[in-house]
């Protein structure tokens, strides 16, 4: 048992569903933040594509009696808002340091989503993880 009520299992898919959740919030962010429309869309596109997913992810969870943690939105700002800042002050190569941020969170999210796996879930679970890490890492 990790936690007071949770097990092991729980506390990996509460992880990935965070992860998950953050990464919604900042390409989301990140969107509305967008100088150029044409990266503005894509996040915008990026963003809707990962919470299509989160959402499918999470009604697997629900299926198989797993209940999501609720997320941390007002977290999920501040770094959303703190890769702005970077790609903001680090000039021509702004570009760069949100591509790579945003495969830093595309990385967190592939080791939450192995950890999960490792946890041996029934088979619809990991079918779930399996379809979030196929959707969503870049």
């Amino acid at each position: 048992m990790n936690g007071f009520l949770k097990d092991d299992l729980t506390v990996a898919l509460d992880e990935v569903d965070r992860t998950a959740s953050r990464i919604v919030t900042i390409y989301e962010d990140l969107s509305d933040l967008a100088s150029e429309p044409e990266v503005a869309a894509r996040l915008r596109q990026a963003g809707e594509r990962y919470r299509r997913a989160l959402v499918a992810f999470n009604h697997a969870r629900r299926a198989a009696g797993q209940i999501p943690e609720v997320a941390d939105p007002e977290r999920a700002h501040l770094q959303s808002l703190w890769m702005a800042l970077r790609s903001a002050v680090s000039g021509e190569a702004s570009r760069e340091h949100l591509e790579h941020a945003l495969d830093e969170l595309d990385e967190e999210l592939r080791r939450a989503v192995a950890a999960a796996r490792k946890l041996d879930p029934d088979p619809a679970l990991r079918d779930a993880l399996a379809r979030l890490e196929q959707d969503l890492c870049r």
